[in-house]
């Protein structure tokens, strides 16, 4: 029997000579999932303001099937966790039905509608956590949504209820476009595998159902491409792009009866080994490693955003991001815009034409306008920090775009300046604290510190006057006196201090090792943990700071105090001893996942080690009341660990399985008891949880929210 079967089984199981005693699964009912979910490898945080209204972040990657992205997450529920609003994500698109109406889609489910030009963005209840790629409304009030593992959303009333539709698939959709109020089509990305290739679907009954279209495409391209975009001018013409591996080159079908036949425009070069469009003018050829996005204005007039690779060939190691155009449906193309070099990863870009003649290019950080179709460019001033993801126009003056931060953009003179509408949460956050359901900070990676006054929907940021800092804990005071601490991967590890809501921080404590959580008593007294078993703390409002003796050289991840005097601090750690077995001699590396708890009952010149009954990881700890209290962390069974033979074979225990686990303890800390255990076959530990002065309760992970009481 596997060793992981052998633990969930029950039974006694050894391995190298260790006797490993299986960790059961409990639930004595006080938890429920929450509808909220990640698809992530990080560690997602969560706060409780009151029973009602919490809020839950996550920064860091997020996988898509079998694709991958650093992106944040920020989410809202205001009845206790029941149901969830996604309010900050990356944004991958926006649509205006006229200059009033519009929508922006993105990470997390993320849907945003605006009913007065953007002034005010209302975050609207998709019903999914999944990636949204694409919107596309037919009239203001019937729109579509799709994204990752085949979602399709369809409103009818403008967005205030969306409703799940069944694609047939579970690739990521891409892009969606709609020709009238019932047909429509949706193309996706590849199944991650060579014979699964990107899919084209079609509707003609308003997305109730749909229906591949694959089986008509004609063409020599692998099947393992990605489709990115689709567009039509009418009823039966229409075009879709994308992409392979790097060799394969781009691929550009175009269909001339509404999707009953797809044939390649793309051409194979078998010396060259690429993919190629025919240029205009000349015999030369345009090879391209993959078609980023495609629009028509008529049957005769189009262009694409494509990664055009740069001679010599048959190398292909560079390419430059360039618009392309044809005039002939096709046939032929000719570059109008060449963008930055591509060749040290990728550069993202969009476009926008208004019509054959009026059209925006973003590439990178910067803008450019044509009124000629393309024929000449002119720059336009862009301030921004974050590359564009998305524009959409709609007249020669008034548009809006999207970037990877959520922000949503405004230009009422044609992109000569642009005005920040919605700020989003930029860069990738670690940490996040309310003081009420309007002020917030956030704080994370690169020295990112960030404030929002209306509920965490705008987010500002804020300089943290540092550089090379990765913040990862934060607590305010009041709406002026606040502090952050920075952890792993920090430049110089410090604790900053503002005493302005955050318009400047100073240095309070220096060369600090990595720290992980902080908490204040009162205006004075406050406590950071860390790397090393570090506890450091503060009787003078942050002025000094003396370390105290925590009598462990593990790291510590959280801490709490529930009074002046008594506080908690929880972590990870400990290490494998080497042994024998009754064949061979061996030594162990690796680490026993800890279960740290510490206790203070003399405002933190004493800490006394208490018995979490558990062999696993601890990354958050909180108190209801003095005696009532919470930690939550997960890891693999009781240890992982490599041994060495007598035959110098170097062996890992296989597939030991992962858990989650909710500690409560009622008096005080004395005794720990495990009220959630969670086997998974995933490292999906808790990490962090929070309670509301009722005693509601929820705890976050990487598979989402627990709620309990």
């Amino acid at each position: 029997m596997m060793l992981s079967a052998c633990l969930l089984s029950g039974q006694d199981c050894t391995l190298g000579g260790f006797k490993i005693q299986p960790v059961a699964g409990q639930d004595n009912g006080a938890w429920s999932l929450s509808p909220v979910s990640y698809n992530v490898l990080g560690r997602p945080t969560l706060q409780l303001l009151n029973n009602q209204l919490g809020y839950s972040l996550y920064g860091g990657p997020v996988y898509y099937g079998t694709y991958g992205a650093m992106e944040s997450y920020f989410k809202k529920t205001s009845d206790g966790g029941e149901s969830w609003i996604s309010l900050q994500s990356a944004l991958s698109q926006v649509f205006f039905v006229d200059s009033n109406t519009g929508w922006a889609v993105g990470g997390a489910g993320i849907i945003l509608n605006t009913r007065n030009g953007g002034n005010t963005w209302t975050a609207q209840k998709s019903g999914t956590g999944r990636a949204l790629s694409s919107v596309y409304f037919t009239n203001a009030n019937t729109g579509f949504a799709v994204g990752d593992s085949g979602t399709i959303l369809m409103t009818s009333n403008g967005g205030n209820t969306w409703v799940a539709q069944k694609s047939g698939t579970t690739y990521g959709l891409t892009s969606v476009y709609f020709t009238n109020a019932s047909t429509g089509y949706a193309v996706s990305l590849d199944g991650g595998g060579w014979e699964q290739g990107g899919v084209i679907l079609k509707t003609v009954n308003g997305g109730s159902t749909w229906i591949s279209q694959n089986g008509g495409v004609t063409g020599s391209y692998p099947s393992s491409y990605s489709f990115s975009s689709v567009s039509f001018t009418g009823s039966n013409l229409g075009w879709a792009v994308g992409g392979g591996q790097a060799s394969d080159g781009g691929l550009i079908l175009k269909t001339t009866n509404g999707g009953g036949n797809w044939t390649e425009l793309t051409q194979f070069d078998s010396t060259n080994y690429g993919r190629y469009l025919q240029a205009q003018s000349g015999n030369d050829s345009i090879f391209i490693s993959t078609a980023l996005s495609v629009y028509f204005a008529d049957a005769n007039t189009g262009w694409i955003l494509a990664d055009v690779n740069v001679p010599p060939y048959p190398s292909f190691v560079v390419s430059t991001l360039t618009l392309l155009k044809t005039t002939d449906g096709g046939a032929t193309w000719s570059p109008q815009f060449t963008g930055p070099s591509i060749s040290e990863g990728s550069v993202s870009g969009c476009f926008y034409f208004l019509d054959s003649s009026n059209g925006w290019l973003a590439t990178g950080n910067s803008i450019a306008v044509t009124h000629d179709g393309g024929q000449t460019w002119s720059a336009l001033p862009y301030g921004f920090k974050n590359p564009l993801k998305s524009m959409h126009f709609t007249n020669a003056s008034t548009g809006w775009a999207v970037d990877g931060s959520g922000s949503i953009l405004q230009t009422n003179d044609g992109g000569a300046s642009w005005a920040l509408q919605r700020g989003g949460l930029a860069g990738v956050p670690l940490a996040f604290q309310f003081l009420d359901s309007s002020t917030g900070w956030a704080v994370g990676e690169g020295d990112l510190i960030e404030k929002t006054g209306d509920g965490g929907n705008t987010w500002i940021q804020q300089s943290s006057g540092t550089t090379g800092d990765n913040f990862t804990s934060v607590d305010f005071i009041d709406a002026d006196t606040g502090y952050v601490v920075s952890g792993a991967g920090s430049s110089v590890n410090v604790i900053l201090k503002t005493s302005d809501g955050g318009n400047t921080w100073v240095t309070v404590l220096g060369e600090t090792p990595p720290l992980s959580s902080l908490y204040f008593t009162d205006a004075n007294t406050g406590y950071a943990v860390g790397k090393g078993g570090t506890i450091v703390k503060t009787t003078n409002g942050g002025g000094a700071w003396s370390y105290l003796e925590s009598g462990t050289e593990d790291s510590l991840t959280s801490v709490y105090f529930t009074s002046a005097n008594t506080g908690y601090a929880v972590g990870v750690g400990g290490n494998v001893p080497s042994g024998s077995s009754s064949t061979s001699s061996y030594t162990t590396s690796g680490s026993v996942l800890g279960g740290i708890i510490l206790k203070t009952a003399d405002g933190g010149n004493s800490w006394a080690p208490q018995d979490s009954g558990m062999p696993l990881n601890l990354y958050s700890v909180t108190f209801v009341n003095a005696t009532t209290g919470y930690a939550v962390g997960g890891g693999s069974a009781l240890y992982t660990y490599s041994y060495i033979t007598g035959d110098d074979m170097e062996c890992s225990a296989p597939n030991i399985p992962s858990y989650g686990e909710i500690l409560k303890t009622t008096d005080g800390g004395s005794q720990w008891i495990p009220e959630k255990i969670i086997p998974t076959s995933d490292d999906s530990y808790l990490t962090s949880v929070s309670c509301a002065g009722s005693g509601y309760c929820a705890a976050a992970g990487q598979d989402g929210i627990w709620l309990g009481q």
